[in-house]
């Protein structure tokens, strides 16, 4: 971040207990951190992190007895109040060409719920903007480190292309499939991605490729690759139902089907899935 943006922290000493998984945390923290950059980008101002333990409000329907609460507040130009309503929705975004395709808040809100926690956004235009996220706690004779579990049938050591315009995503879909043992290559370019894979046609085991992106629609991009080689599984995943459903994916040669946002265990699951299948064949 720019130095005209004051980073002000405050965290206990005492530590507080959920249970999670850290790269879905780490992508919750990037995605808000990143849009209060961009609201005080131009003018600057002071991005505060706080973390405490909390009771959430009735009016948030939570059912836990205590909550662990992040709160992101940032001094930026804040959201106007005619569309706070839709800043959940897949694709909606405010930001310019070429900043983001409006999947952060909904991944985070995909990520947090998928916890039976809550998030909660007060903004004033001009003032700049408060979230808070609530996750459960746990007590702490509760806390396991938890590894890869090769008995899950989630792991694998085979090579996977994964191609989304989204920067983020492909990092977090990266760290997802690495830490149970495949090989990822992330690309943020679908042109780049064919060129790869015309390339080297028997490099990879999976293609896990967005549907929404520019020069190359996924499913575009899904019928150049089943020319070069008719056996390789591909994995659509998409917000844009009505462009393309799982009957559409299957008369396309496309053998995985998921919905934005992706989260750990159907991701996993699926690729698992598509790798056994294509085994058995």
């Amino acid at each position: 971040m720019p130095s005209n943006i004051e980073i002000r922290k405050n965290i206990p000493k005492e530590n507080l207990y959920v249970f999670a998984n850290a790269t879905e945390v780490h992508e919750v923290i990037t995605n808000i951190c990143t849009n209060a950059y961009h609201a005080m980008e131009e003018n600057g101002g002071t991005l505060e992190l706080i973390l405490k333990e909390s009771s959430p409000e009735p009016k948030l329907k939570l059912s836990h007895e205590k909550y662990c609460c992040m709160i992101v507040r940032d001094t930026g130009m804040g959201i106007p109040a005619e569309i706070i309503n839709h800043i959940y929705d897949p694709y909606f975004t405010t930001k310019d060409q070429g900043k983001g395709s409006g999947l952060g808040l909904s991944v985070v809100h995909g990520i947090i719920k998928s916890y039976k926690g809550e998030i909660d956004i007060q903004s004033q235009q001009g003032k700049g903007t408060t979230v808070r996220m609530f996750f459960p706690t746990i007590p702490e004779a509760d806390i396991k480190e938890t590894v890869p579990d090769e008995k899950s049938g989630h792991t694998g050591n085979e090579n996977i292309l994964l191609v989304d315009d989204e920067r983020a995503i492909v990092k977090l879909g990266t760290r997802m499939l690495e830490r149970l043992g495949y090989s990822v290559t992330g690309k943020t370019d679908s042109v780049e991605a064919l060129a790869l894979f015309e390339s080297n046609p028997d490099g990879f085991d999976l293609v896990i490729t967005d549907m929404t992106m520019p020069r190359l629609l996924g499913t575009d991009l899904a019928k150049r690759i089943l020319k070069i080689r008719n056996d390789i599984p591909i994995l659509i995943c998409t917000g844009f139902s009505e462009r393309v459903d799982k009957e559409t994916a299957d008369t396309l040669g496309i053998k995985g089907y998921l919905n934005k946002p992706l989260l750990q265990e159907e991701l996993t699951s699926t690729v698992r899935e598509l790798f056994n299948k294509h085994k058995g064949n």
